[in-house]
């Protein structure tokens, strides 16, 4: 449920119905730890693409180096 569709739903004639004050609060905590959560999701995939990097590069350098022995020993 979307922020402004909780918020149409909590007021009542321009008076907010009994404990919407409580919901609202509610509900934007709630948004608040879904965001914090999705921004810690990013974060580790972020991570572990940089460790995927790292590991690429280091195979992409130990099969030159093994090209260049190659071309060498011929």
């Amino acid at each position: 449920m979307t922020f402004e569709r909780f918020a149409a739903m909590a007021e009542h004639g321009g008076e907010l119905v009994a404990g919407a004050p409580e919901a609202l609060h509610y509900h934007r905590s709630h948004q608040h730890w879904f965001n914090y959560l999705i921004s810690q999701q990013w974060q580790s995939m972020v991570e572990n693409l940089q460790l995927a990097h790292q590991e690429v590069s280091i195979i992409i350098d130990l099969i030159n180096t093994v090209e260049t022995n190659d071309v060498v020993i011929e």
